[in-house]
């Protein structure tokens, strides 16, 4: 692929790509391609797990084709920021995930100092590595497998490149599957107001399962049958942060902790 799909005759970075072809040639549609999510897990590893389960769900009439995203954790030009796992890990020693302000004070200098080290290793790769330069990598690989049109499955951040092909090319579109969604509006305003999306989602999803189970009764769901299931939910997250509950039931028998 061009490393810069404004100059496609420029410099080049090579992608690791995978496929399972169609169980049943004779009706075979076209290709079907498929993104797990992550951002960066590997495509590659995804069809080699769920080739053969995909390939049953779409009745054999595709070859499933999975590919690593460029900068990702695959082998699609990775992005590498530490000579070694001993380095990363010598880097984030004794830092823990920040609950407090000092601590959140620290990770953000670390974060800094990540960066700064990410840019010095991997400056013009850094420039190139969009979900929208994953888009054009997407309709290469499209045609590359002969299909006029795109058949896609995405899943998570999958589902964000998915958005970002059809409005780039809203008319190479043959079909897609989107598993859940990422608001595109949100993603590009930054990483705080993906996080707020979110939680605002997974608010509203809570919000309804605590509403079904007190409409299920006690026979269906173990939290209702108490009164009100959303104030007795509440109690229970308020007991975790302040003390393990034992789950003696659980295998292994063990205690749940919020802390």
């Amino acid at each position: 692929m061009p490393l810069d799909w404004a100059h496609p005759s420029g410099p080049t970075i090579a992608l690791a790509v995978t496929r399972h072809l169609a169980s049943h040639p004779e009706q075979r549609i076209g290709s079907l391609f498929v993104n797990q999510g992550g951002p960066g897990d590997s495509g590659v590893a995804e069809v080699a797990d769920r080739g053969q389960a995909l390939d049953s769900l779409t009745q054999g009439r595709f070859d499933i084709v999975g590919w690593d995203l460029r900068g990702g954790a695959g082998a699609s030009a990775p992005v590498r920021c530490f000579a070694s796992a001993d380095e990363r890990a010598s880097f984030w020693q004794d830092l823990p995930v920040p609950t407090t302000s000092p601590d959140e004070r620290r990770y953000l200098a670390k974060t800094i100092e990540l960066a700064q080290r990410c840019g010095a290793l991997n400056g013009q790769l850094l420039a190139h590595i969009s979900t929208a330069d994953t888009a054009r990598d997407l309709d290469h690989l499209r045609q590359l497998v002969g299909d006029r049109q795109l058949t896609y499955f995405g899943e998570s951040f999958g589902t964000l490149i998915g958005q970002t092909y059809a409005n780039l090319f809203p008319d190479r579109v043959r079909a897609m599957a989107l598993d859940g969604l990422i608001d595109p509006v949100a993603s590009a305003a930054g990483t705080e107001a993906v996080l707020a999306s979110g939680v605002a989602d997974t608010d509203k999803v809570l919000t309804q399962f605590l509403r079904l189970c007190e409409a299920a009764g006690p026979d269906r769901c173990a939290l209702a049958g108490h009164g009100p299931v959303a104030p007795r939910v509440s109690r229970l997250l308020a007991r975790l942060r302040q003390a393990p509950i034992p789950a003696p039931s659980g295998r292994p028998a063990r205690g749940i902790d919020l802390r």
